[in-house]
């Protein structure tokens, strides 16, 4: 059964009730799970995933909305009545809000994003499996003391189809792939992760991540001291990374006005050297969370979120934009605003002609054992304080001689303000395409 045509009864019927406004979002999600150290140890998972979420708008905005799980989609019209009924008598309760009600059309929808991998059916599970013993068995080779401690892969294929009253009718077919391997050095409890992700299953498999990890964990394992001369610092770029995903959380409009990030209160202050641009693109053709649209089915647009260093826009739900009258950027998904894509505007220099420019200098390699409690992570949402441990290596004639552990306590803009160069070649983590970047010394 067609879901477009469900969503869309969906919305005819509530309107015949009475409803003022009304939107209904199907999604469909399969995920499959491999678990285990080699091929033949592999553990499969497999769950299918289907829900209905029904808002309806009454008189003066006001709206409730309903999730039902049903068990297929031929089983969604028969509990369409009841279901609607249930939050027309919900919304009746809510109080008033004038601007409440469904997106109004906005813009062409994208297309060509490259989110569906359309080999997808033909992966077989001898293809899935190779993932798993060939990463582990990439990384214990290269030394006799690394113990793969697992290695994990899943796939998810997602179909979300939404019609409002206003006449919008969408969908979206999408897959992601993910993989990760952990491992640890004998006699050493650290254990290291390296996960990858994308839309495409080629990069997951493709992607030497055994090998990385098993590299990383023979650098770190030699122990030195760090310098007391002051030298320049590279931050590898799946650190600047993991650094920007965690600060993106403060560019939300509804944290910034309520007072819950610390750009509330400093809009205008510089957070990173001149040299820093950061886009978040949530239409970029393959980006692991690019969208056709968003979950009130406004069509995502990009924002650049800094400009040469300094904080240049926010993300906006339907709601908050209304309230600030501008347009809302498309990034609600599941009750909350969150950044999609985002990009690093690279420099010219590749990495590698970055690092041998340099004969002595540090390179942070790793972050760990970050407060929890920030609710983004790393960067603290609220005071845009970081309170980690950094891995750096030393390298001495462009030689590395061992990791510190370093103690890391600052805010982020001091970490960011000592920029003077970013690679010209970019690699994809955690949903960021960013680049090494050069400090003038290690800050703290």
């Amino acid at each position: 059964m067609d879901p477009l045509v469900i969503v869309s009864r969906a919305v005819d019927l509530a309107r015949k009730k009475g409803a003022r406004g009304v939107e209904a979002l199907i999604v469909e999600e399969t995920n499959l799970s491999l678990s285990g150290i080699d091929g033949n140890t592999a553990v499969t998972e497999q769950k299918a995933n289907l829900s209905i979420q029904i808002t309806l708008f009454r008189e003066g905005g006001r709206c409730a909305t309903k999730k039902i799980k049903p068990s297929s989609l031929e089983a969604i019209p028969g509990l369409l009545p009841d279901a609607i009924q249930s939050v027309m008598n919900a919304a009746a309760d809510a109080p008033e809000d004038p601007r409440a009600g469904p997106c109004e059309p906005l813009d062409v929808t994208p297309a060509g994003l490259g989110l569906y991998d359309r080999r997808h059916k033909y992966i077989d599970m001898e293809g899935r499996l190779a993932i798993l013993s060939e990463n582990a068995r990439a990384c214990g080779k290269l030394d006799p003391r690394i113990k793969v401690e697992g290695i994990n892969y899943k796939e998810t294929e997602q179909k979300r189809s939404m019609a409002t009253s206003r006449g919008l009718s969408l969908h979206e077919h999408s897959t992601t792939f993910r993989a990760s391997c952990s491992a640890r050095i004998e006699g050493n409890d650290t254990v290291l992760t390296h996960g990858v992700e994308s839309r495409q299953f080629a990069h997951v498999a493709s992607l030497p991540l055994g090998a990385q990890l098993g590299h990383q964990l023979l650098r770190m394992h030699k122990r030195t001291e760090l310098p007391t001369k002051d030298l320049p610092c590279v931050i590898d770029g799946p650190i600047i990374c993991q650094i920007l995903r965690s600060l993106s959380a403060a560019f939300v409009a509804e944290t910034v006005r309520s007072g819950k990030s610390f750009l509330s209160k400093t809009p205008d202050l510089p957070l990173a050297g001149e040299l820093l641009h950061l886009v978040d693109a949530p239409t970029a053709p393959g980006g692991l969370h690019s969208r056709i649209f968003d979950d009130h089915g406004v069509i995502p647009v990009p924002v650049v979120l800094i400009k040469e260093g300094r904080p240049n826009a926010m993300l906006y739900d339907l709601h908050t934009a209304r309230v600030d009258e501008v347009r809302p950027t498309g990034h609600q998904l599941q009750g909350l605003t969150k950044p999609s894509n985002l990009t690093i505007r690279p420099g010219t220099r590749s990495r590698n002609a970055m690092h041998m420019a340099l004969e002595n200098y540090l390179a942070i390699q790793r972050l760990h054992g970050f407060n929890a409690m920030h609710t983004k992570g790393l960067v603290s949402t609220k005071t845009g304080r970081i309170r980690c441990v950094a891995d750096v290596c030393v390298y001495k004639d462009r030689e590395a001689v061992g990791t510190a552990e370093v103690p890391l306590e600052i805010h982020v803009r001091d970490l960011l303000a000592p920029i003077i160069e970013l690679a010209g070649d970019q690699s994809r983590s955690c949903g960021v395409d960013g680049c090494s970047v050069l400090l003038e010394h290690l800050p703290g």
